[in-house]
């Protein structure tokens, strides 16, 4: 072991840690080992009950073609459903809003847990926040990283999946996506789509028809499970 380097300072990042990689192992910071385990979100999908609809209203839970509640296209939301009650959706499948459709919350949180890919459409009618307690307050999407293959690398081995937000004046969401092995694309096709949102991707791409203004307000969004780290390589 080695000292760190003279004017390195462990303690310059607030909360975090700087590594100084120098071919040799230093006492600046232990780094975190890759892939990082899955952060603990004190819920698990295994343990929630079947997903269930009651004519427009969705229920949490888990939803699968392989549960009988989504149907061969494997599509979430069902259809006719516009409406989902507080709590966690852990969808297997694809999550797809189409041009007339129209998905709320009515104000409630819901955090959604993705096994598949993600469009949303921007004529869709949308109104989502999330939950705002416990260790999921403020994650509205997660998508886990493939603890097998780690991240995708943008060629298909393994293959990257795609979250697209297509945002126009009638969408309103809010919250942190998670998804460290996702392309994420948002874009916007109003200049009164306003989406409060964090997004944390393998590939994070911006943009659409509108007009951008990127304001940094760190309230409401999800707390980050990892120390943050900077690492010098030489």
């Amino acid at each position: 072991m080695v000292g760190c380097p003279a004017g390195i300072d462990p303690g310059d990042l607030s909360g975090g840690k700087i590594v100084f990689n120098s071919g040799t192992e230093t006492d600046c910071a232990t780094p975190i080992p890759y892939p990082p385990p899955a952060p603990d979100l004190g819920v698990k999908c295994s343990d929630l009950p079947v997903g269930i609809e009651t004519g427009s209203t969705a229920q949490p839970g888990r939803w699968s073609r392989a549960l009988g509640n989504l149907g061969g296209s494997q599509v979430f939301p069902p259809a006719g459903v516009d409406t989902l009650v507080e709590g966690v959706y852990c969808i297997t499948g694809h999550f797809d809003l189409g041009s007339t459709d129209t998905l709320t919350s009515n104000g409630e949180g819901v955090t959604f847990i993705l096994d598949g890919d993600l469009r949303w459409n921007a004529g869709a009618t949308i109104d989502l926040m999330p939950s705002d307690s416990g260790k999921i307050a403020g994650l509205l999407i997660y998508r886990p990283l493939n603890q097998a293959s780690g991240l995708c690398d943008g060629g298909g081995s393994p293959e990257c999946q795609t979250l697209e937000f297509n945002g126009g004046a009638d969408s309103n969401w809010s919250g942190t996506i998670f998804a460290p092995d996702s392309l994420c694309d948002i874009n916007g096709t109003s200049d009164t789509f306003n989406p409060r949102a964090q997004a944390i991707c393998y590939v994070v791409d911006v943009g659409g028809t509108s007009t951008w203004t990127l304001t940094y307000d760190g309230s409401g969004t999800w707390p980050f499970p990892y120390p943050g780290q900077t690492e010098l390589n030489r």
